[in-house]
């Protein structure tokens, strides 16, 4: 039986920083995983940070843990009656949370669609997911926030001091641009299940921009987080790269970097800390980065980097990551062969590849990981063997420079069309296919010494289907992941999934402003064709 109070007592007697509280508000911010992997995003930080502002709103973290195969509500800062909350803010990274979602408000004893709930407390989400697309949870959310939500949520919370009302709170947010209110939103499908129109109130993607000197940081500190007893601090928002089946250049720009100074004052400031962790999406691109390194080390810290560009790599940049305490170089090709990293528009050649791989012998890095997707579109089998052709790369290289790394790992993804991306009009690659490549792709790997680290596509296609979804998929999500679910639904998973788009198509996503073109993003995919 899973005790919480154990649990609890373990987790807050390791944990620093900001302590929650009753107030005469009161929010519950549910993380629909685990504490582990919770406690790792940046982003409960930040909302936790900025509701901490707010001395009368009370604010207790709650998340899901697995305890024998099953998964429990875990009310970290202790439990509090629902009749005392006015908000559950969920936090939505990945789209197979959606499930937990339902899990969750099933458990709290509340009802997961919102024309049932009535009054507070009113259920609310945000979230790299939600702003990707926000339809496929619209008869779940009273509100989701669009974007980067500092700034919304600030006024969302003097919103909620004011009002004691939940219909007078939703009408008032509909003045705030980038909250998504799905009741003010009408999608017309025609008889052939496409999108025929999109009427009502859109919301826009909001760009915080404060964050040069406002960035988001730690206000909890543990060695049970997923990046262990490190404090992190976003140095990048935003990338300035434009892969073709990546989020971040869209949902994220523009590219902003996190203050020098600022950086260096909080260094500073955190002589009880040992080891930092820098991230953002394009962490090696930071003007300063290398100035930042030589600080931590200069003032005896450790540091770890969210992701590395093996095309900025050089010897000066991997020695100062090793002296930091990185043993493990981890560099993304996504895919194996030239073609395909050129259909991509990833900007990575082979060159790199190599270049990265001896100077990280050169400098005794001790593992490499490499990150690959497999099942893009018009991806062949010439491109699954450049793959293994990296791998017999690598060991040629080890045997040049008289040195191995202690361990090889390839990480093997399955593509998943996002929105807001080029290659949101392809088409997802049949399970079956991209099985039989992993199977090689496996056998081959394993035989070079490799250790293979992969999902199953059959989950992928579960993302897919979610992240390009709509509202019609929501009966869905009330009978869990099991494919065999689509059964007993009126969903046709292949719909969403296995189709390609027309060049026409509405799509559901589209009740968001991005802030990118259409016509630009269409333009990148019909090349990608003609090139492919």
């Amino acid at each position: 039986m899973f005790n919480i109070y154990n649990k609890r007592k373990e987790i807050l007697g390791k944990e620093k920083g900001i302590r929650c509280r009753r107030g005469s508000k009161n929010i519950v911010f549910f993380y629909p995983n685990s504490y582990s992997i919770g406690i790792s995003t940046l982003a409960l930080h930040r909302i936790v940070e900025i509701t901490n502002e707010f001395g009368e709103i009370g604010f207790i973290r709650y998340f899901l843990e697995e305890h024998q195969g099953e998964k429990n509500i875990f009310p970290l800062d202790d439990g509090i009656d629902i009749s005392d909350v006015t908000v559950i803010a969920f936090f939505l990274s990945y789209e197979n949370d959606y499930f937990n979602v339902i899990e969750a408000l099933r458990g709290m004893g509340i009802s997961p669609l919102a024309k049932e709930r009535k009054g507070f407390p009113m259920v609310i989400a945000g979230g790299v997911a939600i702003t990707n697309n926000p339809e496929p949870l619209a008869e779940i959310f009273d509100a989701m926030f669009i974007g980067e939500a500092e700034e919304a949520f600030r006024n969302f919370l003097k919103v909620i001091l004011s009002e004691n009302d939940k219909e007078c709170v939703l009408d008032k947010l509909s003045n705030i641009d980038s909250i998504y209110l799905p009741d003010k939103v009408n999608i017309d499908f025609d008889k052939e299940g496409y999108i025929k129109s999109i009427k009502g109130r859109k919301a826009k993607r909001d760009i915080y921009n404060n964050f040069q000197k406002d960035f988001a940081k730690s206000v909890f500190f543990t060695d049970l987080s997923e990046f262990g007893e490190t404090y992190l601090i976003e140095l990048t928002r935003g990338c300035p790269y434009n892969c073709r089946f990546c989020i971040s250049r869209t949902i994220y720009s523009p590219l902003r970097f996190a203050d020098f100074e600022k950086v260096k004052e909080i260094i500073k400031e955190k002589k009880d800390i040992k080891k930092f962790g820098l991230l953002g999406a394009s962490v090696s691109c930071h003007p300063y980065i290398k100035e930042i390194m030589e600080l931590l080390l200069s003032e005896g810290k450790e540091f770890s980097l969210s992701s590395l560009r093996a095309d900025l790599l050089d010897d000066e940049f991997i020695c100062l990551i090793r002296k930091g305490g990185t043993k493990t170089i981890t560099i993304a090709p996504e895919a194996g062969s030239e073609n395909l990293r050129k259909l991509i528009n990833k900007g990575i050649n082979l060159e790199h590849i190599e270049r990265a791989i001896n100077l990280s012998l050169k400098n005794d890095m001790e593992n490499l990981k490499l990150y690959f997707m497999i099942g893009l579109p018009f991806e062949t089998w010439d491109d699954i063997n450049d793959i293994v052709e990296v791998a017999g790369l690598i060991r040629h290289l080890e045997n040049k420079n008289q040195k191995r790394f202690k361990k090889v790992s390839f990480s093997i993804s399955t593509f998943v069309p996002k929105p807001f991306t080029p290659l949101q009009w392809a088409s997802f690659s049949p399970v079956k296919e991209t099985n039989e490549k992993l199977k090689v792709l496996r056998k081959k790997l394993t035989a070079k010494g490799i250790n293979v680290i992969y999902d199953l596509p059959k989950w992928a296609r579960i993302q897919a289907i979610l992240s390009r979804g709509d509202r019609r998929i929501t009966p869905f999500l009330f009978k869990g992941k099991d494919e065999k679910s689509f059964t007993t639904v009126n969903v046709n998973p292949s719909f969403y999934a296995e189709r390609e788009r027309k060049v026409d198509e509405i799509f559901s996503w589209e009740v968001i402003e991005a802030g990118v073109e259409k016509e630009i993003l269409l333009s990148q995919w019909l090349k990608y064709r003609k090139e492919a």
